[in-house]
């Protein structure tokens, strides 16, 4: 079996972990809406959230992930890199978000960088997962219509 006739038996688990994030995110936006520092769990989430980016990320970025899709559709390969630069970025303001909440100093105007932030990070969050579905969407689409 090719990587092209073999069937991608890892997009149930790429949903799954979609949905846990978007799952994380909207407790982070909830408990960031939430009085200065009122709830202790905010660090906590923010390391998780750093955490599960992480994870998430290197899947994507693996043999499995980006790779399977750049063998599958070589024309995708700039926007491949484009979304593997955007991981990078993620990731430095998830851990400087992640890093502020736990050592920073507990003042409003800190609180209120964090959700500024946080905010900031979950409209790029969620603008990236779409481009990554589109471009799902587009080679799977592609390659039906190929077949057929």
């Amino acid at each position: 079996m090719t990587d092209e006739t073999k069937p991608d038996l890892a997009q149930p688990i790429i949903q799954s972990e979609h949905e846990e994030l978007l799952s994380l995110l909207r407790s982070l936006k909830r408990r960031l809406d939430g009085p200065a520092w009122g709830d202790q769990m905010v660090a906590s989430l923010l390391d998780s959230l750093r955490e599960h980016l992480d994870t998430h990320f290197t899947y994507e970025e693996s043999e499995d992930g980006f790779d399977h899709l750049a063998r599958r559709a070589p024309w995708t390969s700039d926007r491949i890199d484009a979304l593997v630069a955007e991981h990078r970025r993620l990731m430095a303001s998830a851990c400087d978000l992640a890093s502020r909440a736990r050592s920073g100093p507990r003042t409003v105007p800190v609180w209120q960088e964090l959700q500024n932030g946080f905010e900031r990070l979950h409209d790029d969050l969620v603008a990236h997962e779409s481009k990554e579905h589109d471009l799902l969407q587009e080679v799977y689409t592609q390659d039906i219509g190929d077949k057929d």
